[in-house]
């Protein structure tokens, strides 16, 4: 199940951030500071990229957990230089590997504030309804707070209703939140 969030972070995370000559083309003046910050995105970029890649590979755990402190110091430090001049996508590609930065390396809190942020900032993106499942999941999955994760999957459902994460939140919420593990081996039984 573990292998199963990596797998939709990941490909969350690969197929929303631009790739390096998408981005390279939004820069209108190339001048070597706008490049400079281009190849620093570059990087940031291979960072996500190999933590969504080793998943939870309990061999490369230790692994992740630097890369994921050094993504996530480097993208805020991004997100904090106010003198920074680069596209919305840009900025929120920063603030999902700030979040995956912040997952892996277990500083879960983190990881729910900066993919709030994200919906906050980008609320039209096609992403944001992922960011605040993903939200619910961490709360629910890494900080056991069921009542937190119903109230996130409900935000989710509020905001985005026709969104398909939320279509699956919604009878997840109805069908399999808080049963016990007795009560969902007799829903799978009774469905056979």
């Amino acid at each position: 199940m573990k292998y199963l969030y990596f797998l939709i972070i990941g490909c969350m995370f690969l197929s929303s951030c631009e790739t390096e000559s998408q981005n390279k083309s939004e820069l209108n003046d190339k001048n070597s500071n706008e490049m400079e910050v281009l190849n620093s995105f570059d990087s940031l970029n291979l960072m996500a990229e190999q933590i969504i890649n080793n998943g939870f590979d309990p061999k490369l755990q230790l692994q992740n957990i630097k890369l994921g402190r050094e993504l996530y110091k480097l993208s805020s430090l991004k997100i904090q230089d106010k003198g920074l001049v680069i596209s919305d996508s840009l900025k929120e590609c920063l603030y999902q590997w700030a979040a995956l930065g912040a997952e892996a390396s277990e500083h879960y809190n983190d990881a729910i504030t900066y993919f709030h942020k994200a919906q906050r900032n980008f609320p039209k993106s096609s992403n944001a309804p992922k960011y605040l499942h993903n939200i619910a999941r961490i709360i629910e999955d890494k900080l056991r707070n069921k009542k937190g994760a119903r109230l996130a999957y409900e935000e989710l459902i509020e905001l985005y209703p026709n969104h398909p994460l939320s279509k699956n939140s919604k009878t997840y919420l109805e069908n399999v939140f808080d049963k016990t593990d007795a009560e969902l081996i007799e829903l799978i039984q009774v469905e056979k």
